[in-house]
């Protein structure tokens, strides 16, 4: 159908008794029409109101496509079976009639506004877009995209209901969110990314898996208490220099600030990840202060002050810091490389308080001696004298007591010379063999044994010499 200037109307429920093919409308100043039932429904251009008054369903691709430069209204439902859906004018508006495609996605675009009714959007893994990027978007239904990504721009945001399942949501308003904690907690998805120039958290936030918020041009600051299972902070300060930014309940804390601070506070335990500020300050402040299994990093050009309020978080990984670094613990103390601490300034172990642990020692040492080659001799010497006076050996380094032998299974690259050299007083039998699990003091054994024999030997060897000598 081609209508240039003119409008089209469809009066009736059309393709009733039997659907239609694919419908096109080429052109029209406007379409209004009733419940229609074709394989798909097509408007390429429009220069008016689009308006769908009765139930669409589709059965084959394209599924529906909408444009026009004029509003569209969706007075019903409309049903793709598996197929795209597109709505694109001035302004979208859905009502109590729900948007449901299956597999298809479904795509709204409308620069002054969009309004998703009671009715909602329903996918079961197609991707959902809503974009208005000169106006509101807001949802009072519930928008579900079944696993595939759930997108949403505009220039403010009413979120209402999302549902992402297996699929991450995206949140971006082009105008800074006066408060993050009016989008709710109905929320739910694989992850939650968060986008404005500047965001503000005056009540209390809460997204059950990885939420990310980036404020574009500006600060993320706030009281309200945000939380998530993990959460990333990026903006020009997080918090600012004299009132931090609060938290709620938050599994692993990471983010960069590239302005004066990055200040958080919570009266929960906060996790450290990554963290960093270029040009400024980190302060937190926490009943306790822990780390995630790889440890945590923070890196600042301004002082990282770090505040337990209630207690030592005991862990067993570093926390990597920069100077200058101030701790407040209760009860008491500054940083520490110590149990329970294990704090490290400059980005690595501080040599001036050392973990004694026979481990950490070998580890220091072995490290050493495979960045830096001009000090390997006495930095092995060391690594003997540990090992020496120790009793504790690795399972791929085993001798005899009393030897001077040490064997190297895997091989003695790396260690000094072998035993046909003898640069620091002391022998290497290659072993090039694997160790299995277990097998280590199997060979240890098997070490002993060959050391006593040859101990026998040489024994033999003197009792022989001394035998000849006392001959006649």
């Amino acid at each position: 159908m081609t209508a240039g200037t003119g409008s089209i109307t469809l009066t009736g429920a059309v393709g009733s008794g039997t659907p239609l093919g694919a419908i096109t409308i080429n052109s029209a100043a406007g379409v209004t029409a009733n419940a229609i039932t074709a394989a798909s429904l097509t408007q390429s251009a429009g220069t008016g109101s689009t308006t769908l008054n009765g139930a669409i369903n589709t059965s084959a691709a394209p599924g529906v496509s909408l444009t026009t430069t004029g509003a569209i209204a969706v007075n019903n439902s409309i049903t793709t079976s598996g197929n795209n859906l597109s709505l694109s004018g001035s302004t979208v508006t859905t009502g109590a009639g729900a948007l449901t495609t299956g597999a298809g996605s479904v795509t709204l675009t409308g620069p002054g506004g969009i309004t998703v009714g009671t009715g909602g959007i329903t996918t079961s893994g197609g991707a959902v877009s809503v974009t208005s990027t000169g106006g509101t978007v807001s949802n009072s239904g519930t928008i579900s995209s079944g696993g595939g990504a759930l997108s949403i721009t505009g220039s403010t945001l009413t979120p209402g209901t999302l549902t992402g399942g297996t699929g991450a949501i995206s949140l971006t308003a082009t105008t800074p969110i006066a408060n993050l904690g009016v989008y709710g907690a109905g929320m739910t998805g694989a992850s939650l990314n968060v986008s404005s120039p500047t965001i503000t958290d005056t009540s209390a936030f809460s997204f059950g898996g990885p939420l990310t918020l980036n404020a574009t041009a500006g600060t993320i600051t706030g009281g309200g208490g945000i939380s998530a299972s993990t959460l990333t902070l990026t903006g020009t300060s997080i918090g600012s220099s004299g009132t931090p930014l609060t938290l709620g309940t938050v599994g692993t804390l990471s983010g960069t600030a590239t302005g004066p601070a990055f200040n958080v506070m919570s009266s929960n335990n906060i996790n450290v990840g990554a963290i960093t500020a270029t040009a400024g300050s980190v302060t937190i402040n926490a009943p306790t202060i822990s780390l995630p299994g790889g440890g945590g990093n923070i890196t600042a050009s301004g002082t990282v002050t770090l505040t337990e309020t209630g207690g030592i978080a005991t862990t067993t990984n570093h926390l990597l810091t920069t100077n200058p670094d101030i701790c407040t613990r209760a009860p008491g103390g500054t940083c520490s490389t110590t149990a329970p601490f294990f704090e490290f300034v400059n980005a690595s172990p501080d040599t001036s308080m050392p973990d004694t642990s026979i481990i950490s020692v070998l580890s220091r040492i072995l490290s050493d001696l495979l960045n830096e080659e001009n000090r390997r001799s006495a930095l092995l010497a060391e690594l003997l004298t540990e090992l020496l006076t120790s009793g504790l050996l690795p399972e791929d380094i085993f001798k005899s007591p009393g030897s001077q032998v040490f064997r190297i299974v895997g091989g003695v690259e790396g260690f000094g010379e072998r035993e046909s050299g003898e640069s620091v007083g002391v022998k290497f039998h290659d072993s090039d063999q694997s160790v299995a699990p277990g097998q280590g003091k199997e060979l240890k054994k098997q070490g002993g044994q060959k050391e006593d024999e040859s101990k026998k030997n040489k024994k033999t060897q003197k009792n022989n010499k001394e035998k000849q000598r006392e001959k006649p």
